[in-house]
């Protein structure tokens, strides 16, 4: 009871659909049969061209230069038999009985895979497309990975001496931090010593991202080479503003500590600092030697019968300070104050010297390091 009705919706569909042709098609194109294909695709470059798709006969192309009629759009190659197959018969989604004609191609289909497969295929002398721009950004590339490695070698260098000179500054001349009132001093030393030590790090992890062509890595160097160089400007800055306040605090504070701390309890320190301040420099008292005078630990009677301390004598012996004169003790214009305050003063400009002239050097490595970043290619994960 149910193959009646469809045999003959497929009757009327076969019969129907040649004369639906005739009706819309110019008088000079032919008409296909059940099995052949439905209709070609209307084109002036045939049914080869981009954007349309054959599907299953291959047609006779359209006469060249002949003009499809208003209203036309392209249309997929089906037989009716295999219309009806592929569910466009009647009633289905893709010709329905009576309706609009056969499916329509979208404008973006695609091209016919031989087609596009030929369009790949360079021609036999010519370069392949962007081969020149590619073998160009390559050699860019390795110069730029071998100038950023050397570059980091002589930043590794540099750190090490950045170290090397904040490491010196607190083991060997630290003994005169404690007659400072300030730590500004004190903290530039030990900036110094961690911007040294961070150069060192981001030097070796600058040669790994380089060859080793990671995006992420050299994210990591970049960043890592800007904080070191906001590290060694505020080491160069405080060191310039210290440098300006020297003399004054020296001065406002140098000879009440060596008066109110010399030989008290808890000061050891600042004792020690005196003792190899004056022996060093030559010198005795923070203006000369008569400051000695105010000095709690000589007015204390724990002195001993001092005037001024044995460190102040030219030949330093038990109870040596027991005698004043010029021919027993130092005495200098200006006083300690002076010696210390040039021997500080010519650390700071090392310091600031050295924190500001790497600073200088790392703008190059951050502007290599992103010349290197925009050449490298996308990675994978």
């Amino acid at each position: 009871m149910e193959e009646g009705p469809v045999a003959t919706a497929q009757a009327l569909w076969l019969g129907w659909l040649p004369s639906y042709l005739r009706a819309r098609l110019p008088p000079s194109s032919s008409v296909p049969g059940p099995d052949e294909p439905l209709m070609g695709c209307w084109h002036p470059q045939g049914c080869n061209s981009p954007g349309l798709r054959s599907v299953g006969s291959t047609p006779a192309p359209t006469p060249t230069g002949s003009r499809p009629p208003r209203g036309f759009r392209p249309v997929e190659l089906l037989t009716p038999r295999a219309g009806l197959e592929a569910g466009a018969g009647p009633g289905r989604a893709g010709v329905p009985l009576g309706g609009a004609g056969p499916r329509i191609l979208s404008a973006g289909s695609r091209r016919p895979a031989a087609a596009a497969a030929r369009s790949r295929t360079p021609t036999s002398g010519s370069p392949r497309m962007g081969e020149f721009n590619e073998k160009k950004t390559t050699c860019g590339t390795v110069c730029l990975k071998y100038l950023l490695f050397t570059y980091n070698c002589c930043f590794w260098l540099a750190g090490l001496a950045v170290m090397a000179v904040g490491i010196w500054t607190l083991a060997l001349k630290s003994d005169y931090i404690s007659l400072l009132a300030s730590g500004t001093y004190l903290a530039t030393a030990y900036i110094l010593v961690v911007a040294g030590a961070v150069v060192m790090v981001t030097g070796v992890l600058g040669c790994c991202a380089t060859f080793k062509e990671r995006r992420n890595l050299l994210r990591l160097y970049f960043i890592l080479l800007l904080i070191i160089f906001l590290l060694e400007i505020i080491a160069g800055v405080l060191a310039y503003v210290y440098y300006q306040q020297l003399n004054t605090e020296l001065k406002e504070n140098l000879k009440d500590t060596m008066a109110k701390r010399y030989h008290q309890p808890g000061h050891q320190a600042v004792t020690s600092a005196v003792d190899q301040l004056q022996q060093e420099f030559h010198c005795c008292g923070s203006n000369n030697s008569q400051d000695w005078r105010d000095s709690e630990w000589i007015r204390s009677g724990e002195a001993g019968g001092r005037v001024v301390p044995d460190s102040c004598c030219k030949t330093v012996v038990a109870g040596c300070g027991q005698r004043d004169h010029a021919s027993n003790i130092y005495k200098v214009e200006g006083g300690c104050i002076t010696k210390l305050e040039t021997f500080i003063q010519e650390h700071l400009r090392v310091i600031g010297a050295v924190g500001t002239g790497i600073a200088c050097v790392q703008v190059f490595g951050m502007i290599f390091t992103c010349c290197l970043y925009r050449s490298l290619k996308l990675e994978h994960y």
